[in-house]
């Protein structure tokens, strides 16, 4: 469905989605009449094995498609996510961790904390600063 999603939005700047509007609307010119149809599951429907197997083998070999960057922000954002939860895992005994055991409930810090504002910040989340230790 998402494929059908990216081809509806009027500003795309994906090059493949642009390929393929280009291409309807050449089929379009030539009185050739484009449905498409999203089915939510393949249940039920004669030959899905075949297709499945036909979709998954390629014609030729694909190299060389343009992927826009933005594509892929998602997924490094998600890669580095997991690693830096794999890594923070390593550390329960962690006092910072035990306040917040999963990386993506961390609050953003604006960028423009230095160093020091952040250890600021974090000594303060786990209650570790001279007010609270003095006395």
């Amino acid at each position: 469905m998402s494929a059908l999603q990216a081809m509806s939005h009027q500003h795309t700047s994906s090059p493949l989605i642009l390929d393929i509007l280009l291409l309807l609307n050449d089929l379009y010119n030539h009185n050739f009449d484009t449905i498409f149809f999203w089915i939510p599951s393949h249940v039920g429907i004669v030959g899905k094995s075949n297709v499945d197997l036909l979709a998954k083998t390629p014609l030729s070999p694909i190299t060389n498609i343009p992927i826009p960057a933005t594509d892929f922000f998602v997924n490094v954002h998600s890669v580095i996510q997991n690693k830096w939860q794999s890594r923070w895992n390593l550390h329960p005994n962690n006092k910072l961790y035990k306040i917040y055991p999963d990386v993506s409930t961390l609050p953003p810090l604006p960028h423009t904390f230095t160093r020091k504002e952040q250890t600021t910040l974090n000594r303060l989340l786990i209650g570790h600063s001279h007010l609270t230790h003095t006395g």
